[in-house]
């Protein structure tokens, strides 16, 4: 019965699985005002860092980041949600052919950033700009990790 055991492989394995997707219902519960999503993903980050670890339960956890990131996570995402909207929209709507590069452009810079910013905040303080400019070269510098993320997103 030693794959049954609690220090197993196998029953590690299945607990961070239980932790991680815990997580996700939280992540889609807090998520439903739609202004809190950034807060969030934050939260998420960080409780799943704490959870890998080893510290606390995923559920304290998740709320007391949730708490200590709400203003900062909610600014990031003031800014990065009307962006993405304006992209959503150009593709959808503006069908101008010399705007396509441009298009594409802002399109991956907001990729790059989204994917990296909640993990920064969750992790790091610093100011809302200063988040972002991070997240961008964080996400530059390791593109195919970068990519890598994006098509999990996807």
């Amino acid at each position: 019965m030693k794959l049954l055991s609690p220090d197993s492989g196998l029953m590690r394995g299945l607990n961070e699985l239980v932790d991680g997707v815990w997580i996700n219902v939280l992540m889609l519960v807090t998520s439903i005002p739609l202004v809190t999503i950034g807060a969030a993903v934050t939260a998420g980050h960080d409780a799943a860092r704490r959870s890998l670890r080893g510290q606390g339960h995923v559920t304290s956890n998740y709320l007391h980041a949730l708490k200590a990131n709400w203003r900062q996570s909610t600014l990031l995402w003031l800014v990065l949600g009307p962006i993405f909207v304006l992209v959503v929209y150009s593709w959808l709507a503006i069908q101008i052919t010399p705007l396509l590069v441009p298009k594409f452009a802002v399109s991956i810079i907001w990729v790059i950033v989204f994917e990296w910013v909640w993990a920064l905040q969750a992790r790091f303080e610093n100011t809302v700009g200063n988040t972002l400019k991070n997240a961008l070269v964080v996400g530059i510098s390791h593109i195919g990790s970068t990519a890598a993320l994006a098509a999990i997103d996807v």
